[in-house]
């Protein structure tokens, strides 16, 4: 089985699995949802070697769509809303999960996936070495869709958790985006241990930063996202955080030398 499907079959229904501006699902929210889209997949004899596009927003059922699409073994391309039918072009899926109908593709509102309650998730599916395709320029140029196999994703998880250590009681900030390998590793590592994957929707703003960041415990973000949080006054109080693109150079704030309320590091997932 996907290792990150395994992951969301170890813990029981109480912890905290994902959260959006719509609510919270626990464990068993979350399992009872990624089953019941798998069922929904399987019922379009969707399986290995199909490609399925999720078109990604900050919301729980994104989460659920992508997992039930591995779940039948899938090759699962998380995509941006914006761009979303160029990559379908170029990718050309089965079948694409969305909130709005993409040209060139059969488009499945993501509420359909959820109607009926599927059976509970099954083992490994036979074949189904090849499990995320991540759409990335690299430095320049169009983009191009990477394979990522299931070992790969597993290894990868494993070796960052080991050094970023994210625990059970831990809320993951989701404002990466989940068609970047970053974001979506921030997924596989709420799984691996247990933490809360928090998607807080809408960018920060002056007066409703702690909203935005929604008392999470752990800030994965990028550099330049970290400064301008501090410009505009943010002091997360978070435990860790997790910066990857480029070295951080803020001079003052929560992660600036000599602060020991937050830990930074710098990690690398792809």
């Amino acid at each position: 089985m996907d290792s990150t499907l395994a992951n969301l079959s170890l813990l029981s229904e109480d912890p905290h699995a994902v959260e959006d501006s719509n609510g919270l699902w626990t464990r068993g929210d979350l399992r009872r949802n990624v089953q019941a889209a798998a069922a929904f997949f399987r019922r379009y004899d969707i399986g290995v070697g199909d490609r399925v596009t999720v078109v990604t927003v900050e919301d729980k059922r994104v989460v659920a769509a992508l997992l039930g699409a591995r779940a039948v073994g899938a090759l699962t391309c998380p995509i941006e809303p914006i761009e979303a039918a160029s990559h379908v072009e170029r990718i050309r899926p089965r079948l694409c999960v969305a909130t709005e109908a993409i040209q060139g593709v059969e488009t499945i509102d993501i509420e359909a996936l959820f109607t009926d309650p599927g059976p509970p998730l099954s083992g490994p599916v036979e074949g189904a070495s090849s499990a995320w395709g991540i759409n990335t320029s690299g430095s320049s140029g169009p983009p191009k869709t990477v394979v990522l196999t299931e070992d790969s994703v597993a290894h990868v998880t494993a070796a960052v958790q080991e050094i970023v250590g994210y625990r059970q009681d831990d809320r993951v900030h989701g404002a990466l985006p989940l068609y970047h390998t970053y974001g979506l590793s921030q997924l596989w590592l709420a799984m691996a241990s247990g933490a809360c994957l928090y998607l807080p929707g809408g960018q920060p703003k002056r007066g409703s930063l702690d909203s935005w960041l929604g008392g999470c415990t752990v800030l994965p973000t990028i550099a330049t996202k970290l400064r301008s949080l501090l410009e505009i006054g943010a002091r997360p109080k978070v435990r860790l955080i997790t910066l990857a693109g480029q070295e951080p150079t803020p001079t003052r704030g929560p992660c600036s030398p000599g602060n020991s309320s937050t830990r930074s590091s710098s990690t690398s997932t792809g």
